[in-house]
């Protein structure tokens, strides 16, 4: 339907440009689907200059609508042009007007009779004679309806006609879509080959890249490897944007654990202002007071909070947890055995070692990054006798959970945590 609608279009603007025969094609092909369509009879009916040819549309439309009245308002329009009605009312009156009297018709008529019966005669005697073969009745028949059939097939002709200068003109339009389809094809055909060039060049590109890609790999493990082997543990090397650090576990083996470059980044910026931090803390226990540096301004838990969350899952003991943080720190440079008033952040110390409070915030930074319900806190304690208070030279960390205390020393050689220890306390909260 909606192709009917378009050719219809293009076929009313044929009509209106005075292009009637490619009009005439095309709603002569919507016909052919449509035959009810009322719209394309009306515009074929403007296709034909001729009265005749105007009034045998109208015929042709009134057969196949019937029930159309337009095509009968236009068949008797056009019927009364082509065919005009003979005057016999006019001819009626004047021979009622100009009648002779009677006795003259009577006398026509005697004498019409007379004439009548001698032709009559004449002829039976004519045929008696002669006895000639009767013409054949179908002879007269059809030369009676030769004029509607001649009239019937001239308009069959030039639709027929029509007809064949419609197809010519589509034959026309079909050439050249296909003449334009022969073009795009070979247009195609020629992106086509210089896609495949560029894509078989880009698949060698690959290719070597990957070749190359793959030696890098190499040379940077054994860049690595080599690294490794000549530097002592703990170490750390730049992995991708990652800085990886190793370390041994208490059974020999490698551990190693990475920290984003990032956050290297941010504590660079963080020192830059670690001055700020540096405040003492007052401090008592019974009717003793005391003042220490306040080092809980330095302590990063997030950094290691992957690594934590890996060990607690390798290790189900929480004390195993805990002496594997303290294993990582020992192996941390000792750069100074005294209390200084220059802390580090935790980075800093795995990186370029540290002293006492260094390693004391390293590992409480490990310990509060752990999922575990730790209670951590900074005891600061006389290094000489870590039983009595005295002057707070040195640094430990105290460890709550499931009802246990522990002390832990991060500069020490051993693991085993004191039981009792009498010193300064800060909690990490």
């Amino acid at each position: 339907m909606s192709r009917n609608v378009s050719l219809l279009r293009r076929a009313i603007h044929f009509v209106q440009a005075g292009e009637l025969q490619k009009a005439r094609y095309l709603l002569i092909s919507i016909l052919k689907e449509d035959k009810s369509n009322e719209m394309a009879w009306k515009w074929l009916v403007e296709t034909y200059p001729t009265t005749r040819e105007k009034y045998l549309v109208y015929q042709k439309w009134q057969k196949e609508m019937p029930m159309s009245r337009e095509a009968a308002q236009g068949l008797q329009q056009f019927s009364t042009v082509y065919f005009p009605a003979p005057q016999t009312k006019r001819l009626s009156q004047s021979l009622v007007e100009d009648a002779p009297p009677v006795w003259s018709l009577a006398l026509i008529f005697i004498l019409t009779f007379g004439l009548a019966f001698w032709i009559f005669t004449a002829n039976q005697t004519a045929v008696a004679q002669t006895s000639p073969e009767p013409e054949p009745v179908s002879q007269s028949l059809t030369a009676v309806k030769q004029p509607a059939s001649d009239a019937s097939l001239e308009h069959t002709i030039i639709i027929l006609e029509n007809q064949n200068e419609g197809l010519n003109l589509e034959i026309q339009i079909v050439e050249g879509q296909n003449q334009q389809l022969i073009d795009e094809n070979v247009s195609l055909s020629q992106e086509m080959a210089t896609v495949t060039q560029q894509l078989l060049a880009a698949q060698n590109r690959e290719e070597n890249l990957s070749v190359e890609i793959g030696q890098l790999k190499q040379d940077v493990t054994e860049l690595q490897t080599f690294i490794a082997e000549q530097i002592e543990l703990p170490n750390v090397l730049i992995h991708d944007e990652n800085l990886l650090f190793n370390f041994n576990r208490s059974n020999g083996q490698p551990l190693q654990f990475e920290v984003p470059y990032q956050m290297l980044v941010d504590t660079n910026k963080l020192s830059e202002k670690s001055h700020q931090f540096h405040r003492y803390q007052s401090v008592s226990a019974g009717n003793m007071t005391g003042s220490v540096l306040d080092c809980r301004f330095f302590i990063q838990s997030a950094i290691f909070e992957a690594l934590m969350r890996d060990l607690n899952q390798e290790y189900s003991d929480k004390f195993l947890v805990m002496e594997q943080a303290w294993l990582i720190v020992s192996q941390v440079e000792l750069t100074d055995s005294q209390l200084s008033e220059t802390p580090q952040f935790p980075l800093e110390t795995l990186i370029n070692g540290g002293g006492v409070e260094d390693k004391a915030i390293l590992l409480a930074s490990m310990l509060k990054a752990a999922p575990v319900q730790w209670d951590v806190s900074l005891y600061y304690v006389d290094a000489t006798s870590i039983n009595i208070k005295h002057s707070p030279n040195d640094l430990m960390l105290k460890v709550v959970f499931d009802g246990h205390t522990f002390y832990l020393d991060p500069d020490g050689t051993t693991m085993n945590p004191y039981e009792t220890v009498d010193g300064w306390e800060i909690l990490i909260h």
